[in-house]
Protein backbone atom coordinates (compact mmCIF):
# COMPACT_ATOMS: atom_id res chain seq x y z
CA UNK A 1 0.00 0.00 0.00
CA UNK A 2 1.09 3.53 -0.78
CA UNK A 3 -1.79 5.05 1.18
CA UNK A 4 -5.28 4.10 2.39
CA UNK A 5 -6.54 4.48 -1.18
CA UNK A 6 -3.60 3.49 -3.36
CA UNK A 7 -1.61 0.25 -3.68
CA UNK A 8 0.54 -1.82 -5.98
CA UNK A 9 -1.02 -5.20 -6.71
CA UNK A 10 1.03 -7.84 -8.46
CA UNK A 11 0.27 -11.14 -10.14
CA UNK A 12 3.14 -13.60 -10.43
CA UNK A 13 3.40 -17.10 -11.80
CA UNK A 14 6.06 -19.74 -12.32
CA UNK A 15 5.80 -21.64 -15.58
CA UNK A 16 7.98 -23.55 -17.98
CA UNK A 17 6.09 -21.93 -20.86
CA UNK A 18 5.25 -18.27 -21.17
CA UNK A 19 2.12 -17.08 -19.36
CA UNK A 20 0.44 -14.38 -21.39
CA UNK A 21 -0.17 -11.00 -19.81
CA UNK A 22 -3.89 -11.25 -20.54
CA UNK A 23 -4.09 -14.42 -18.43
CA UNK A 24 -3.14 -12.46 -15.31
CA UNK A 25 -5.79 -9.74 -15.64
CA UNK A 26 -8.86 -11.85 -14.65
CA UNK A 27 -7.00 -13.05 -11.53
CA UNK A 28 -6.12 -9.49 -10.58
CA UNK A 29 -9.65 -8.20 -11.19
CA UNK A 30 -11.14 -11.03 -9.09
CA UNK A 31 -8.68 -10.34 -6.28
CA UNK A 32 -9.34 -6.60 -6.26
CA UNK A 33 -13.14 -7.02 -6.42
CA UNK A 34 -13.13 -9.64 -3.63
CA UNK A 35 -10.86 -7.67 -1.30
CA UNK A 36 -11.52 -4.01 -2.09
CA UNK A 37 -14.76 -3.74 -4.03
CA UNK A 38 -15.43 -2.88 -7.64
CA UNK A 39 -14.92 0.89 -7.46
CA UNK A 40 -11.29 1.46 -8.40
CA UNK A 41 -9.05 2.98 -11.03
CA UNK A 42 -6.01 1.29 -12.52
CA UNK A 43 -3.44 4.06 -12.85
CA UNK A 44 -0.60 2.10 -14.42
CA UNK A 45 0.33 -1.37 -15.57
CA UNK A 46 3.61 -3.08 -16.23
CA UNK A 47 4.68 -6.55 -17.20
CA UNK A 48 7.88 -8.51 -17.30
CA UNK A 49 9.34 -11.96 -17.66
CA UNK A 50 12.18 -13.08 -15.43
CA UNK A 51 14.24 -16.12 -16.38
CA UNK A 52 14.19 -18.38 -13.34
CA UNK A 53 17.17 -20.57 -14.10
CA UNK A 54 20.35 -21.80 -12.50
CA UNK A 55 22.18 -21.71 -15.83
CA UNK A 56 25.32 -19.64 -15.37
CA UNK A 57 25.32 -16.60 -17.64
CA UNK A 58 28.59 -14.97 -18.74
CA UNK A 59 29.34 -11.84 -16.73
CA UNK A 60 32.51 -10.61 -18.38
CA UNK A 61 32.22 -10.47 -22.16
CA UNK A 62 35.65 -8.87 -22.76
CA UNK A 63 38.39 -7.20 -20.73
CA UNK A 64 36.29 -4.13 -19.97
CA UNK A 65 32.72 -5.13 -20.85
CA UNK A 66 30.44 -6.79 -18.35
CA UNK A 67 26.85 -7.97 -18.36
CA UNK A 68 25.05 -6.98 -15.17
CA UNK A 69 21.65 -7.61 -13.67
CA UNK A 70 19.62 -10.46 -15.09
CA UNK A 71 21.85 -10.65 -18.19
CA UNK A 72 24.88 -11.12 -15.94
CA UNK A 73 23.31 -13.65 -13.59
CA UNK A 74 22.44 -11.01 -10.98
CA UNK A 75 18.91 -12.21 -10.21
CA UNK A 76 18.26 -14.96 -7.67
CA UNK A 77 17.02 -17.93 -9.73
CA UNK A 78 14.34 -19.01 -7.24
CA UNK A 79 12.78 -15.60 -6.63
CA UNK A 80 13.92 -13.14 -9.28
CA UNK A 81 15.15 -10.91 -6.43
CA UNK A 82 17.94 -8.80 -7.83
CA UNK A 83 18.21 -5.28 -6.41
CA UNK A 84 20.87 -5.75 -3.72
CA UNK A 85 22.63 -8.45 -5.70
CA UNK A 86 22.98 -6.07 -8.67
CA UNK A 87 24.27 -3.30 -6.39
CA UNK A 88 26.91 -5.67 -5.01
CA UNK A 89 27.72 -6.98 -8.50
CA UNK A 90 28.24 -3.52 -10.02
CA UNK A 91 30.30 -2.33 -7.05
CA UNK A 92 32.60 -5.33 -7.37
CA UNK A 93 32.93 -4.83 -11.13
CA UNK A 94 33.74 -1.12 -10.68
CA UNK A 95 36.36 -1.94 -8.03
CA UNK A 96 37.93 -4.61 -10.26
CA UNK A 97 38.09 -2.32 -13.30
CA UNK A 98 39.41 0.67 -11.32
CA UNK A 99 42.12 -1.46 -9.72
CA UNK A 100 42.95 -3.58 -12.78
CA UNK A 101 41.94 -6.73 -10.92
CA UNK A 102 39.96 -9.73 -12.05
CA UNK A 103 36.28 -9.85 -11.24
CA UNK A 104 34.82 -12.80 -9.34
CA UNK A 105 31.61 -13.76 -11.13
CA UNK A 106 30.06 -15.56 -8.12
CA UNK A 107 27.46 -13.28 -6.50
CA UNK A 108 26.41 -15.57 -3.66
CA UNK A 109 27.88 -18.57 -1.83
CA UNK A 110 27.51 -21.91 -3.68
CA UNK A 111 24.99 -23.23 -1.17
CA UNK A 112 22.43 -20.75 -2.55
CA UNK A 113 22.90 -22.17 -6.05
CA UNK A 114 22.00 -25.56 -4.57
CA UNK A 115 18.96 -24.18 -2.70
CA UNK A 116 17.72 -22.44 -5.85
CA UNK A 117 18.18 -25.59 -7.94
CA UNK A 118 16.21 -27.68 -5.42
CA UNK A 119 13.40 -25.11 -5.28
CA UNK A 120 13.12 -24.82 -9.06
CA UNK A 121 13.16 -28.61 -9.46
CA UNK A 122 10.35 -28.89 -6.92
CA UNK A 123 8.30 -26.41 -8.94
CA UNK A 124 8.87 -28.39 -12.14
CA UNK A 125 7.99 -31.72 -10.50
CA UNK A 126 4.96 -30.56 -8.49
CA UNK A 127 3.83 -27.09 -9.57
CA UNK A 128 0.44 -27.48 -7.89
CA UNK A 129 2.17 -27.62 -4.50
Amino acid sequence: PYSEREALIESTSFSISRVERADHLPCLIDYINSNFGSSYEIKAEEAGILPMTTVKLPTQTSKRFFSVGIAGGGARPSSGYAFHRILRQTSEIAFAVANDKSFQTRIAPPKYDFFDAVFLEAIVRAPEK
